[in-house]
């Protein structure tokens, strides 16, 4: 603001002859009154004891009895605060009059006691004479608070009387820095990792005249005596959007992890603050995804079908080892205009609109959306239109944390169209032509046999047409020469073709095409292209198989295990498939056959997930190998291990051994159920913890990784370990003394992702922390009595009796003895019908009575 620090006094000024409402802000109802008194920008009265405050006021002519009758103002100043005797600089007097003239309040006469103070204010009327009173405190320690009150003297006594035209007292307040409090909210969604619009309001009790501290019309503060600070840094421009608040910002590099405090200060002293933590949640770009959630209306890849009108758009965010980033992370959407490249296609009636989040595509201006992840670290926004017409896009970008997830990522309605897919010769080679695809190179099948050839006619959602309105033509021609049709049913059709054996021919070209029903003609037309699939009937004799050697021939049997769930499909048909794009967590099996053209298979188990040619199937899979009889099968795990897979070619097999291994910082749980809850005295205590990944994989650990803590009784054998072990399993031995007794508490810290152990004020922290009591000492010796209605028994049992002898009596009577043991051991009864008290003694002592009946 523009602090007035030189000017102390009370003055009084005119305004230049204009519009006043334009000038002052006075309503046209105000200007109605015959006297009007108001800030002369703003509305309120309370301004910091070492600001100037001026009032503009003015009189109509018909509150005066005569021309000559003047305006005056009366001003209590009870406290003796404001200054007499500064100036106000040149053109402050009265109609313009120099400064020192008699109507100025320099030469105005005060009351000692009172604090009355009256001067001359004006003779001419009308909004166009409008003057300023200017107050002017003295250097103070204290708030106080004066009147001021203007009126038409009309009999010239210098006292308000009541018949008098008068404006309203105004009581003007001028505070100290401790009569100020100001409250700052942040902007959260701009006060965030790698942000540089920083954002915040300040309002401030009890409401001051922020308008009076710079230009009333473009209500922009220059710092000076006010200013908002951004971790200490201040606020380059405040602008006003209220009377009582500030909304400022600040343009910063870009906000790195730490605490930020936001403070308003007045001079040197803060009035009021607020803070926050900004946290780098890691958000990885090769982890996280922006896509449609996919349906039989829509695709991942933001294709949907006309007239479909809501979708969801899934943002998932994860970290390097593809752990969530959890909950409470923003994902920042620029949805692009039309002028920047989304398209609202023109329709009948009305052209379509499209909402993201609920905030429409604009015309010319991209709009901003800001959502928050689940605790799964995933945001789904609706993505709503109304016509769904062909043609209509919007184009959206999605950041997270400075990490671009999408780039112009295009939802675009798009009419169904169907297409054929042959589905049967899944190509397994390693190189050259697919087997089935050329003269030459036809699948090899059974002399004589009849071969299925599966065909798919979906369309790009992978949604079937009607039954009855396509179907498949099949023209075979060589060793089979014959022409059939075959239905599409639910989107499938299996073409079957019979090996004739016709003399001198070798192989069965089958060219396959589609056939769309007619049904205003009843007849079947319109012909689309398929595909042709050569048969090389033959004996089939059992062929030497090969699998490569490890690390020859694109063989590699050491892989990591994915991080993020598998999901097999045929892609070919719609089907989405989730396979780890990380190069490292992808086994190979490659190897030859000397059955060239022939159908291979892989199988093993059911984690496993074997791909080729865009087909993922879990637990096995098949395809043909190429005219030299090489095929390659990629492999993905979740679960690491030693991994056995079986490679078939017409009933020979052979196998391979695959190794997945995992990250050392991707454990999840870390448990302690192999470590006793209760052990004997003088025993040996094996304090045991094991670290698994979310999928229950070991971890195994690097040095540094683990702690472990025990607090208790017992002697230390050896050192405490600080990593697991190959089978993610952390151990440590206490000797137990034979006195030794009570209870003992056992920690365990992994250090989680990060590889450190967290500190306080950790911004990411990822440890995790378990314990467990261990009582120590002889447990309490329990025993059970129970009858069985159905075999006429009653059985008796006793848990931590180890070495010593437990009777069993019923109803007063000895009935048995046995050797307890730590574990629970039983034995039955055998009991006559009725009420029965059956007493169990370990070691001499009566540990339970219970009355049983035997029914």
């Amino acid at each position: 603001m523009s602090k007035i620090s030189t000017r102390k006094g009370l003055a009084l000024g005119t305004v230049a002859a204009l519009g006043f409402s334009a000038l002052t802000g006075i309503a046209p109802a105000q200007a109605a009154d015959l006297v009007t008194l108001v800030p002369s920008a703003g509305t309120a009265y309370n301004v910091p004891a070492d600001e100037t405050f001026t009032l503009k006021t003015f009189f109509a002519t018909a509150a005066q009895s005569a021309p000559t009758d003047k305006l005056k103002v009366r001003v209590v100043d009870s406290s003796l605060k404001l200054d007499l005797t500064a100036t106000t600089g040149s053109g402050i007097g009265v109609n313009g009059g120099a400064v020192g003239a008699t109507t100025d309040f320099e030469t105005a006469t005060r009351n000692a006691t009172t604090g009355v103070i009256v001067a001359d204010v004006d003779t001419t009327a009308g909004v166009a004479s409008a003057d300023n009173i200017v107050l002017i405190p003295t250097a103070v320690t204290a708030k106080f608070a004066v009147t001021v009150q203007t009126w038409v003297d009309s009999n010239g006594d210098s006292v308000v009387d009541a018949g008098e035209a008068q404006s309203a007292v105004r009581t003007v307040n001028f505070l100290t820095k401790s009569d100020i409090t100001a409250t700052v909210t942040l902007d959260d969604d701009a006060i965030d990792f790698g942000q540089t619009a920083l954002a915040a309001k300040v309002t401030f009790a009890p409401e001051l005249n922020l308008d009076l501290f710079a230009n009333a019309t473009t209500k922009v503060l220059t710092l000076g005596a006010l200013d908002v600070k951004f971790g200490g840094v201040v606020a380059t421009t405040l602008k006003l959007d209220s009377a009582n608040t500030i909304a400022a910002a600040y343009t910063h590099a870009g906000l790195a992890a730490g605490a930020y405090k936001v403070a308003a200060v007045l001079g040197s002293d803060e009035l009021g603050s607020s803070s926050k933590t900004v946290v780098d949640h890691a958000v990885n770009l090769g982890k996280s995804s922006a896509a449609l959630v996919a349906s039989a209306d829509a695709k991942a890849d933001g294709t949907v079908r006309v007239g479909s009108t809501s979708h969801s758009l899934k943002i998932a965010l994860a970290k390097a080892d593809g752990t969530s980033v959890g909950a409470g992370v923003k994902a920042r959407l620029n949805i692009q205009s039309v002028a920047n490249g989304s398209v609202l296609t023109a329709g009948t009636p009305n052209a379509d609109t499209i909402t993201v989040g609920g905030k429409a595509v604009g015309a010319t201006a991209d709009v901003a959306l800001i959502v928050t992840t689940d605790a799964n670290g995933v945001v789904t926004v609706p993505v709503v239109a109304t016509g769904a017409q062909a043609g209509t896009k919007v184009i959206i970008d999605v950041t997270a944390e400075t990490i671009a997830v999408a780039a112009d990522y295009a939802i675009t309605w798009t009419a169904a169209s169907y297409s054929y897919t042959e589905l049967t010769t899944v190509d397994a080679k390693v190189s050259g032509n697919a087997a089935g695809a050329a003269t030459g190179e036809g699948l090899a099948v059974a002399e004589g046999s009849t071969t299925t050839i599966n065909v798919a006619f979906v369309d790009q959602f992978g949604v079937a047409p009607s039954n009855g309105s396509y179907r498949v033509k099949a023209v075979a021609t060589g060793r089979t020469a014959s022409t059939t049709y075959f239905p599409v049913t639910s989107g499938r059709a299996a073409v079957t073709i019979t090996d004739a054996k016709v003399t001198g021919q070798t192989e069965i070209a089958v060219v396959l095409t589609t056939e769309k029903y007619d049904s205003a003609a009843s007849t079947w037309g319109n012909s689309a292209a398929g595909s042709t699939v050569y048969l090389k009937p033959q004996a089939l004799t059992a062929p030497t198989v090969a699998i490569n050697a490890q690390g020859t021939a694109s063989a590699d049997y050491a892989a990591t295990s994915a991080t993020t769930a598998l999901v097999a499909a045929d892609t070919r048909v719609g089907g989405v498939a989730t396979l780890s794009a990380t190069a490292s967590d992808k086994a190979v099996v490659s190897g030859t056959t000397t059955l060239v053209d022939s159908l291979v298979s892989i199988s093993g188990a059911s984690n496993l997930v074997f791909e080729i040619d865009g087909v993922s199937s879990a637990a096995s899979l098949s395809g043909y190998s190429s005219h030299t009889g090489t095929f390659k099968f990629n492999v993905y795990s979740n679960k690491t291990g030693t991994f056995t897979v079986t490679v078939t070619s017409n009933g020979v097999s052979k196998t391979a051994d695959l190794v997945f291994t995992n990250a050392e910082t991707s454990g999840t749980v870390v448990s302690l159920d192999a470590t006793p809850s209760q052990i004997g005295s003088g025993k040996t205590l094996t304090l045991s913890a094991k670290i698994t990944d979310k999928f229950g994989n070991a971890v195994d650990t690097t040095a540094g990784f683990v702690a472990l803590t025990y607090v208790g009784p017992g002697l230390p054998i050896g050192t405490l370990p600080t990593q697991t072990d190959e089978n993610g399993v952390a151990t440590y031995n206490y000797l137990l003394g034979a006195a030794d007794s009570g209870t003992a508490t056992f920690k365990v810290v992994y250090v989680g992702a990060d590889g450190t152990v967290d500190t306080a004020g950790e911004l990411t922290p990822d440890d995790i922390t378990v314990t467990k009591t261990i009582t120590i000492g002889a447990a309490p010796v329990v025993a059970t009595a129970a009858a069985s209605g159905s075999t006429g028994k009653i059985y008796a049992s006793a848990t931590n009796a180890e070495g010593k002898k437990v009777v069993v009596k019923v109803s007063g009577k000895f009935v048995t003895s046995f050797t307890g043991t730590a574990a629970k051991k039983s034995v039955a009864i055998a009991a006559l019908k009725g009420n029965r008290t059956v007493t169990i003694y370990v070691g001499g002592t009566l540990v339970l009575t219970k009355l049983v009946t035997i029914k």
